[in-house]
């Protein structure tokens, strides 16, 4: 805790002007204005000193701010004069350097402020994106009904390189390797699960197919700047509900394609 802070006070109408007001000696300038004050915060429990601090992060350091307000009328601050009239300010410099403090407030915190959002430009476009639009609008796609009451509450799809089934949810985007690669998810909508991945790259403000990949009971996300697909590996007389190992795969995107980095299988069930 600090024990003791400096802080600038102009004097008004409480302290008075001369004299003496709770045991305090208050010394006048030539403008009938108190000098400037050290304000000592005493480490008791009645301290009668409020703070407000902010600080702004920029190039080169950190810049603190610390607005202090003093309560002169309520007891546990000493005041101690710091020199004669001759060197206090005037009513015209105090207000001139007032304003200078508030300006630097206000553009301090601004700075930290923008500091913290963003570049616009660095957004991912698929934030906000309505995933069954988008595989409605691919023309490589076919919309289609599977004839039951429960695939009928979804988009559902068929194409040569994906097997049928349906967006329930889960559609996620990320940036791989420099590009925004969105994850949508197709479920079979029988006992494997999500059996097809479809992956769009955002290029020229709109989503554009990567490719496909087949998958079974699989989960897939970005992480870490890759994307990672997961799904059970099954060995002889394992029942489809208890695979004993999984594989996790990653991919990254580079010169326009999905390329895989690594494989591995781990013992375990997803």
């Amino acid at each position: 805790m600090v024990n003791q802070l400096l802080c600038l006070w102009r004097g008004g109408s409480n302290p008075p002007c001369s004299g003496t007001s709770s045991g305090t000696t208050t010394t006048c300038d030539s403008y009938g204005h108190g000098t400037i004050w050290v304000a000592k915060r005493l480490a008791r429990k009645n301290a009668a000193l409020s703070s407000k601090a902010s600080i702004a992060r920029f190039v080169g350091g950190a810049a603190f701010i610390v607005d202090i307000s003093v309560y002169n009328s309520r007891p546990g601050v000493q005041k101690a004069s710091l020199g004669t009239s001759s060197n206090a300010l005037g009513p015209e410099g105090v207000d001139q350097l007032n304003r200078w403090y508030a300006f630097a407030c206000v553009f301090l915190a601004f700075l930290a402020s923008a500091a913290r959002v963003p570049a616009v430009a660095d957004a991912d476009p698929f934030a906000h994106a309505d995933w069954d639009a988008i595989l409605r609008n691919d023309g490589g796609l076919n919309v289609v009904k599977l004839g039951d009451a429960v695939s009928a509450r979804y988009t559902c799809i068929d194409a040569p390189d994906v097997a049928s089934g349906c967006y329930t949810g889960g559609g996620s985007s990320g940036k791989v390797h420099g590009t925004w690669l969105a994850v949508i998810p197709i479920d079979g909508m029988g006992t494997g699960g999500i059996m097809t991945i479809i992956l769009y790259v955002w290029r020229d403000n709109a989503p554009h197919r990567l490719t496909t990949l087949g998958v079974y009971k699989c989960v897939a996300r970005i992480e870490k700047g890759r994307l990672v697909v997961k799904q059970p590996v099954y060995a002889a007389r394992e029942g489809n509900c208890c695979a004993k190992h999984n594989s996790i795969m990653t991919y990254t995107v580079a010169g326009g394609k999905l390329v895989k980095i690594s494989s591995i299988t781990l013992p375990g069930n997803l």
